[in-house]
Parts: structure tokens; C-alpha cells; sequence
């Protein structure tokens, strides 16, 4: 944001002549990708910029770019996001993309590769054909071994998704974060959690129950587990009743401290 804001400043202001003003934006300004929100906000700045230098008469255009392979901010992580069915830009492809969109006549335009089923983990046992679904084992488990069975499953997922140690406890305290989850495997996870568990669940589920007490929780309550696996531990609400009680004290407390005021003087 800072690069892209001094160069078209200081061109303009010393009426400097130019060709082409490109910018290299993200397609993170136009999808929705749970924890890259900083990152698509300084990129939706770039479209916006080159949009004012379109309407002020100056050339202008932000390529909202995909992941490219071999090169840039994603190469680090392109076999993960390949397993994860996202398609990466050859670097041959990319720069004859950008040689047809300069001059283009327009501020903005995205370019992206077609999404492509992801492809499985070579080192990843596939589960047997007729493996029984996860949620209907937790159904059919007795009550006081649910709660273990679904820690044995988070746990399992992360080791496998955070590529850990064989054996490797993971505290149920940790922030994913912490292990080393990024933006992409959240999504993942959030897949993985969805279809083993046949439950909807946002992308960001792991952002928003960031640990495994927390998100084991929550998925009890979104499985309707709470009343096998015992009481709520996220929650402590007190039931109507105990509400009721509360708000009468708190009405005789008040009662009584507006009688005090009326005889005594301020």
C-alpha cells in the first residue's frame, strides 16, 4: 500500500510520463478466505487506486492475480494447496497473461486457473470403503465414551493436517495457531470436519473455536451431543429458575436501598 501510493504521488506530482502503471494485486480481494482479511483489505486498496488513476485520465490496472507456481508468496505452499484443489499459475502462463492485459482498457481484472478437485495425500491412508461415518459412531458409542471419541478424532485430524509426529498430544489449550495452522488449512479442516462429520460449519471454524476444548464444544452442541456427554463446558448459564431468583434479590436489594435514601439527607 505504502510502494503503490508514493509512486503514483510522486509521478503524478513531477508530471512524469507513463506507459503502463500495473499493479500486482490478489484474488484474496475478491473471494472470501478466512484469515487473510489484512491481506485482501491492502489489496482491495490497489484496485481502488488504479480505479482513480483510470478515472483521472492516468493508466492504471490491478491484476487480482491467483496463486502462481514456482514464484511468489504461495510457492512455499503450493503442494499443500495443490492437495487442496487449488490451481496454480505456471510462471509461462502468468507473464503471457500480463503481456495481453497491458494496456488493457480497464482498472481491474482477475486472473485465476479453473479449480480442480483436490487431490489426495500420497502418504495419507485412504479410510476403507465402507468405513462408518464418523458422526453415526458417535451416535451409536455409549454416552460416556463420546466425549473421548470425538478428542481421539480432532486430535487425529490435526496430526495429520499439521503433519505432526506420530503420537504427538496435542493440548487441548493450544491455539491451532500455535501449531502452526494457517488460513489454508483452516479451510481444509473446516472441510474435513464437514464431511466426516456430515455437519455444516463455517470456513472459519477454527478461528472462531481456536482450540480443541473449544471447538470440541462446539461441536457437541452442533451434534446433539450435550445431553450424553454431560453439561455444557463452555457454559455455566444458570437455568430460568436461578434467573428468576436473581432478578427478585436484586429488585428487594434496590427497594431497600431506595428506602435508605428517603431518610437520609444527601
Amino acid at each position: 500500500v505504502d510502494g503503490a501510493h508514493a509512486l503514483d504521488r510522486i509521478t503524478r506530482e513531477r508530471g512524469i510520463h507513463l506507459d503502463f502503471f500495473t499493479a500486482f494485486s490478489s484474488v484474496a480481494a475478491l473471494l472470501e478466505d478466512g484469515g487473510q482479511g489484512n491481506y485482501a483489505a491492502a489489496n482491495a486498496y490497489l484496485d481502488g487506486l488504479m480505479a482513480r488513476r483510470r478515472s483521472l485520465g492516468l493508466p492504471g490496472l490491478a491484476v487480482n492475480w491467483g496463486p502462481w507456481a514456482e514464484v511468489g508468496m504461495a510457492a512455499d505452499l503450493a503442494d499443500r494447496m495443490t492437495r487442496s484443489g487449488v490451481a496454480m499459475i505456471p510462471v509461462e502462463q502468468g507473464l503471457a497473461a500480463l503481456t495481453a492485459l497491458l494496456g488493457a482498457p480497464v482498472a481491474q481484472i482477475g486472473v485465476m486457473p479453473t479449480l480442480r478437485p483436490a487431490r489426495p495425500r500420497a502418504d495419507a491412508a485412504a479410510p476403507p470403503a465402507a468405513a462408518e461415518p464418523w458422526r453415526t459412531r458417535l451416535a451409536q458409542a455409549p454416552a460416556a465414551e463420546r466425549d473421548g471419541l470425538l478428542r481421539q478424532y480432532l486430535e487425529q485430524q490435526l496430526t495429520a493436517l499439521l503433519e505432526l509426529p506420530s503420537g504427538y498430544r496435542v493440548d487441548g489449550h493450544t491455539a491451532f495457531s500455535e501449531l502452526g495452522m494457517d488460513s489454508l488449512m483452516v479451510v481444509e479442516f473446516s472441510n474435513r470436519l464437514q464431511r466426516d462429520l456430515d455437519v455444516v460449519l463455517g470456513s472459519t471454524i477454527a478461528f472462531n473455536h481456536p482450540t480443541v476444548e473449544q471447538l470440541q464444544a462446539h461441536l457437541v452442541r452442533e451434534l446433539g451431543l450435550e445431553t450424553a456427554t454431560g453439561s455444557d463446558p463452555e457454559s455455566d448459564t444458570p437455568d430460568e429458575f436461578e434467573l428468576d431468583d436473581l432478578r427478585a434479590s436484586v429488585d428487594r436489594e434496590l427497594d431497600l436501598l431506595l428506602n435508605d435514601d428517603e431518610d437520609t439527607t444527601p
